[in-house]
This record gives C-alpha cells, sequence and structure tokens, in this order.
C-alpha cells in the first residue's frame, strides 16, 4: 500500500516538474514528506524536506514559501528541534496574514490552527503565559467553530496552559465547554476523554501538594512536641 501510494506522489511530483504547477509540486512532495515519515525512511525523508527548503527559498510566490515554512515547522518538530518549529511556524503565520483571504472561512480556520498548534508547543515547554498569547490568537480566528468540523483541540489547549498556570476556574471553564458541546456532537468522546484526564491530572497533583504541606506540617508538629 505505501509502495504503491509513494509511486503516485512521485509520479504527480514528476508532471507537476514538467509542466510547472509549484502547488502540485509543493503538494506531492509534502505528501511524499509524511509517508516518509510513517514508513521511518529517514533518508528519503531528510531528501524531500531538503528539497522543499530549496522550493521555499527559491520561490518568490509567498503562499509557497508560507506552505514551505509549515512543513520545515513539522520537520523539526518530529526531530525535536523545538527553536526551528517555533521559527518556521512563526514565519508560516507571518506570511499566512499576509496572504489570506478574507472572504474565505477555512483561510480563517487554517490560520488559527496555525496560532493555536503553536500555542500547545509552548504548553510542552510549560511556558504557559506565551501558549495562552498564542491560544487567544487562534481563538479569534477560530470563532465559533470550536469543536465543530476538525476542530478538535483548542478547549484542550487551553485547559492544559490553565492547568499548568493552578487556574482552576478558567480551567473548569473549558472543561464545561466541552461537556456542553457533547450534547451537540456525539462524535467527541475522544476530547472529553482527554479533557477528564487533564482534569484528573491537575487535581491529582493539587492532593499530592496538599498531602505533602499535611505532611510537613505534622513532621513540624511532632519536632515542637519532643522539643518541650
Amino acid at each position: 500500500m505505501f509502495k504503491e501510494a509513494e509511486n503516485y506522489y512521485k509520479y504527480v511530483l514528476d508532471v507537476a516538474q514538467k509542466i510547472s504547477i509549484p502547488n502540485n509540486l509543493v503538494l506531492a512532495l509534502a505528501r511524499l514528506q509524511i509517508l516518509y515519515s510513517i514508513t521511518n525512511q529517514s533518508a528519503k525523508y531528510k531528501e524531500v524536506v531538503a528539497k522543499l527548503r530549496s522550493i521555499g527559498d527559491s520561490s518568490s510566490n509567498p503562499i509557497i514559501k508560507r506552505e514551505m515554512y509549515m512543513v520545515l515547522g513539522g520537520y523539526y518538530r518530529e526531530i525535536n528541534n523545538y527553536d526551528s518549529f517555533i521559527y518556521f511556524r512563526l514565519k508560516h503565520i507571518e506570511l499566512f496574514k499576509k496572504t489570506i483571504d478574507k472572504n474565505s472561512a477555512s483561510d480563517k480556520l487554517n490560520l488559527g490552527f496555525a496560532y493555536t498548534n503553536l500555542g500547545n508547543m509552548f504548553n510542552e515547554l510549560a511556558q504557559y503565559p506565551k501558549a495562552l498569547e498564542y491560544l487567544y490568537e487562534g481563538a479569534a480566528y477560530i470563532g465559533d467553530k470550536a469543536l465543530t468540523g476538525n476542530e478538535e483541540t483548542l478547549y484542550m489547549y487551553f485547559m492544559d496552559a490553565f492547568a499548568g498556570l493552578k487556574k482552576t476556574d478558567s480551567l473548569l471553564k473549558y472543561y464545561r465547554l466541552i461537556n456542553n458541546k457533547m450534547a451537540k456532537r456525539d462524535t467527541l468522546y475522544n476530547v472529553l476523554s482527554t479533557a477528564n484526564y487533564l482534569l484528573g491530572k491537575y487535581y491529582k497533583k493539587q492532593i499530592k501538594k496538599k498531602m505533602l504541606i499535611t505532611s510537613r506540617l505534622w513532621h513540624i508538629s511532632m519536632g515542637k512536641k519532643q522539643m518541650k
């Protein structure tokens, strides 16, 4: 199956190169990149990434360049080079804002995704104020499309950030929003289970903290009694 997919994308790549259709060329290379990532073909993966970077560097088409920045960001995310991931995703967002079709709902949503994915990266780095900065930016573009269509992450990312900041009220706000959406969309069980996990992990940490404080207070109390 993977071999057939590879042959198909290589065919599209070859045709796109011959008739000079940049968008199809980029699409074929991006699909090959994903394929080689899934099948752990690191040499071919790096070769495709190098081609994409070359196209992005030489192209004068801002839409092609913005897509290259997105793909390169994904590459650096996979190899845990977080600084490069952030750099290229910020470049992607910068160009996206300049080239966005303001009449396109999908463009607005995709720009929102770009912001929230970057916000989640800062969650993983435990830089929660920075995460919130990008999550709010993304939320402005996603609007009422949260937990509709393909959008299933915004509220969970907010939960993660507020848990890190120990802001219980805000954490519970987004947990309730996820629960409320369940009534209108019965395909959100995976989202709800993740939300339950995040909430449970948060309270587990709070309980451990309270137990530690109680234990230390008890030891201090016992120490004072022994000194008398």
